[in-house]
């Protein structure tokens, strides 16, 4: 699941039998068509979007849409455990695993970024101290 924003911005580009959807500057889904193949664009959009899906599943992914009142997400604390969890609007522990990046839509992803997480910890408590 990605959610998006109703500002974000997605790009979608059908050039030379080729569709490309890039969201967020960082992420991109692509899709070529076989020369042998009759090129769909509907068909190419549908690939590349499950593509981007799984490049946004890889890093941070959720957000906190405004439409819903919470999102689901994986998170991770400053030991390293991994656990489930909401994304609520106009919450600060909300606020700070977003701007973090702390926020991961799938186990797997969370996993992959533990050891990264656990030094922003560090990070933000040596900076809480300071203040």
């Amino acid at each position: 699941m990605v959610t998006v924003m109703p500002n974000e911005k997605i790009k979608i580009i059908t050039k030379d039998r080729k569709v490309v959807i890039a969201m967020r500057g960082k992420h991109k889904g692509v899709a070529k068509c076989n020369p042998e193949d009759t090129f769909d664009v509907a068909i190419g959009l549908k690939l590349a979007l499950e593509r981007l899906i799984e490049q946004e599943e890889k890093g941070a992914g959720a957000v906190i849409n405004p439409e819903y009142d919470k999102v689901k997400y994986f998170n991770i604390d400053c030991d390293g455990y991994i656990s489930h969890s909401y994304l609520y609007e106009n919450c600060g522990s909300s606020e700070i695993r977003v701007a973090m990046k702390n926020n991961f839509m799938t186990m797997g992803a969370a996993e992959a970024h533990k050891d990264e997480m656990v030094e922003k910890w560090k990070k933000v408590f040596a900076y809480a101290k300071t203040i």
